[in-house]
């Protein structure tokens, strides 16, 4: 009776604690969800009309990943939506039903919901990762917010975010919480000053956003979302992309094919990279060639 008492005593603690732990992550994906940032008014930035830089604005939308969350039309998509993670819509950019660009009136409402993840009404943006997209230059953040501005309404019917209990928990006790906006420091937000060319600092801006999904030292070691392929290991370690020439590296961001002949996983979105140029995928190449090389199990 006594070793029943005892294990009865260390259940009921452990419940305890568990509800303990439940009740904190909750209150602060709580905090982080009603905050509201009180920022500067953002200054517009003025956009291009012509039709060379509404190109150009497509194709960064495409290249940066925008696509990958928002779709093609720009009218919204389902992130995730699992019975254990919950339910994550990304935004309708457009002017149609349920989009948010009836609310973005002027470009500094772009630009700060791109560069601080903070929407017009001051409340934080979910899942935003704007620490990929704080740094875009002047030149590149007008010809992205110009193709926002010109997307076709798209009607969407995207039902409310859902947090189940799990990722609560998991984004309560992660102190990059689940919003962006208060993770960083809103006054050092800037755009990088970089010339475009085949160099490993250009490489460095444009891999910013590569770290998105294969992490920040870019060796894929982290635990993505439910659906999610386990991110491949790209720093120049043998067990990553550290026998691959140029040329192979190319070919794999431009037509999904390893040197040894298999293809990339689906989920990289390696027809949107067919995009980028030489230049850039040579920037990108050179850059990595300078990380940390990891050793990573395949």
């Amino acid at each position: 009776m006594k070793i029943l008492r005892i294990i009865g005593i260390v259940l009921l603690v452990l419940v305890v604690l568990l509800g303990a732990v439940v009740a904190y992550a909750s209150i602060q994906i709580n905090n982080q969800l009603e905050a509201t940032f009180d920022l500067p008014e953002i200054a517009d930035i003025p956009l291009p009309t012509d039709e060379a830089s509404l190109a150009e604005g497509q194709r960064l939308y495409q290249t940066l990943g925008c696509v990958g969350c928002h779709g093609a039309d720009g009218g919204g998509g389902v992130v995730v939506d699992d019975p254990v993670f919950g339910y994550f819509p990304a935004s309708n950019l457009t002017s149609g039903s349920g989009g948010v660009a009836t609310q973005y009136t002027r470009s500094g409402d772009w630009v700060r919901a791109i560069r601080h993840g903070v929407s017009p009404n001051g409340k934080p943006l979910v899942i935003m990762p704007v620490n990929e997209f704080g740094h875009l230059t002047d030149a590149d953040m007008s010809k992205i917010v110009a193709y926002l501005t010109s997307l076709e309404p798209v009607d969407s019917d995207l039902k409310p975010m859902r947090i189940a209990l799990p990722a609560k928990v998991m984004f309560g006790l992660d102190p990059a919480g689940i919003t962006a906006a208060d993770t960083i420091d809103h006054k050092a937000v800037d755009p990088w000053d970089v010339e475009v060319g085949a160099t490993a600092e250009y490489g460095k801006y444009l891999a910013v956003t590569c770290a998105g999904c294969h992490g920040s030292n870019f060796d894929g070691d982290w635990m993505p979302p439910p659906g999610e392929p386990q991110p491949k290991n790209i720093t120049p370690h043998e067990t990553g992309i550290g026998g691959w020439t140029l040329e192979q590296f190319k070919t794999a961001v431009q037509t999904g094919v390893r040197p040894d002949g298999s293809t990339l996983d689906p989920f990289m979105p390696w027809p949107y990279y067919a995009q980028l140029t030489d230049v850039e995928v040579e920037a990108i190449y050179l850059y990595l060639q300078t990380v940390e090389p990891v050793a990573t199990e395949d």
